[in-house]
C-alpha cells in the first residue's frame, strides 16, 4: 500500500516532492526502493 501511494503521488505531476518520514525500518527500506525505481525507470 505504501508503495502505491508513493508511486501515486510522484506520477501525479500535483506535487514537487514527496517525502516519507518514519522510525520503522521496512517502511523506510519500502520508499527507498520505490524512489530508486522511479528515478532508474528506463521508457
Amino acid at each position: 500500500m505504501l508503495a502505491h501511494s508513493i508511486h501515486a503521488a510522484l506520477e501525479s505531476g500535483a506535487v514537487d516532492v514527496v517525502v516519507v518520514s518514519t522510525d520503522d525500518d521496512e517502511i523506510a527500506r519500502v520508499a527507498n526502493v520505490v524512489f530508486y525505481e522511479s528515478t532508474h525507470l528506463i521508457s
